[in-house]
């Protein structure tokens, strides 16, 4: 439509009298500014009449030039025939919906370019005003975001294929494993021969070690499928440090070492077993790795709770490893014995300090040994039983580091 001097109307229907005017007179300077690509179209030369700067800007051209160049140099040469097909059916009248082509600029590169058009008489010719958004940005991040999608499914698929294993493994093995158990004893009530009982003392070493191995497994399976749910209550901290120094004093023994514990009258606010089998592996842990020497367990109070250490006479891990060894499947040197760990254990025993949301610190330099140490909240603290101890000062044994933790 055209008013008498032939210039384009601009479309007002719905709006007041004075709202139309306002839109008319401003018309031209919105459309210059628009921050969306626009360009009137030519239909019959399909040359381009007049294009915005934002146009002008998005295909690396000026205003200017845009005149003399064909509309479909802009346009990658794989859509080129797509971009006319929708132009002669917008040009006859045809319903078009939106659609997206790859641009092209002056210099070569690149863009998304999602196209609108709409029919319109300029001056007494067919025209099409064609909008230009880029999206490159957005689909851009839209692809980022599918991919990131696409590795967290992974990842949880993944997760979720070792956790059934992990439970698998962990069933099947347990039965055969206690088998081996009741073979090993019931061949020690029947044996005399030096040789023959030090290959029962090894199966049952063995099967020891493969025990310790499934726990670890199981224990990784609960905390992949989020089957660890604590269980928060007021306990003594004694007695499960002196469980603790029940079970692995005879194993510190066998191995030429001291294992000494603090008898304390400190109660804790946590969950026993979680607490129980994270001190387990950190003294495991430092067994392991102490040739000679002494392991701690040191209970004592500070500004934040009770902070429990596992302090031990071992070789010291440098400062660059103290993240890397919580780590799943990282191992450290091998053992006193020349055995290599599983990678498993400190990884779990951070995994269920969180848990608790009690984190574990490490204070260790090498060549001074190391300590471990996992601070709770603090409960009401109890009579010692009479059998109590004061403990020996661990700085007789083992030095001071500097927190790192």
């Amino acid at each position: 439509m055209c008013d008498e001097q032939g210039a384009a109307e601009v479309e007002t229907d719905g709006c007041p009298p004075a709202s139309a005017d306002l839109l008319a007179q401003h018309a031209p300077a919105l459309l210059h500014e628009a921050q969306v690509g626009l360009f009137v179209l030519d239909v019959v030369d399909q040359r381009i009449l007049y294009a915005n700067p934002y146009f002008a800007e998005l295909v690396g051209r000026s205003p200017e030039e845009l005149l003399t160049i064909p509309v479909l140099d802009m346009v990658e040469p794989e859509y080129r025939d797509l971009v006319a097909e929708r132009l002669r059916e917008r040009i006859a009248g045809k319903p078009v919906a939106p659609y997206t082509v790859i641009g092209r600029r002056k210099d070569g590169t690149n863009f998304d370019a999602h196209i609108a058009g709409r029919r319109l008489e300029v001056d007494g010719r067919l025209t099409l005003v064609v909008t230009i958004t880029d999206l490159s940005d957005y689909n851009r991040v839209l692809r980022q975001t599918q991919r990131i999608q696409a590795q967290k499914e992974a990842a949880e698929a993944a997760a979720e294929a070792k956790s059934r294993f992990l439970a698998a493994v962990n069933h099947d093995l347990r039965q055969p494993l206690h088998a081996i158990e009741l073979i090993s004893t019931a061949l020690r009530r029947n044996l005399v021969h030096p040789a023959a009982l030090l290959l029962c003392d090894r199966i049952d070493q063995a099967g020891t070690s493969m025990t310790a191995l499934l726990d670890s497994l199981l224990d990784v399976y609960r905390l992949d499928s989020g089957a660890l749910h604590p269980s928060l209550r007021t306990f003594p901290a004694g007695d499960l440090l002196r469980d603790l120094g029940s079970e692995f004093g005879p194993v510190a023994r066998e191995r030429g070492l001291r294992l000494r514990v603090t008898h304390t009258a400190k109660t804790v606010v946590s969950d026993p077993a979680i607490l129980r089998r994270i001190l387990a592996n950190l003294v495991n842990n430092a067994l392991r790795y102490t040739q000679q020497g002494s392991v701690q367990i040191v209970c004592r109070r500070d500004a934040s709770g009770v902070r429990i250490e596992v302090r031990d006479s071992g070789p010291g891990i440098a400062r660059d490893e103290h993240q890397r060894i919580f780590d799943e499947f990282t191992r450290g040197a091998a053992s006193a014995d020349g055995t290599p760990g599983t990678g498993l254990g400190l990884n779990i025993v951070s995994r269920m300090a969180s848990a608790l949301q009690a984190p574990v610190t490490l204070r260790s330099e090498p060549g001074r040994g190391s300590v471990f140490a996992i601070t709770l909240p603090r409960g009401q603290d109890v009579a010692t039983h009479g059998t109590a101890q004061p403990a020996e000062p661990v700085t007789a044994t083992l030095p001071q580091f500097s927190e790192t933790g």
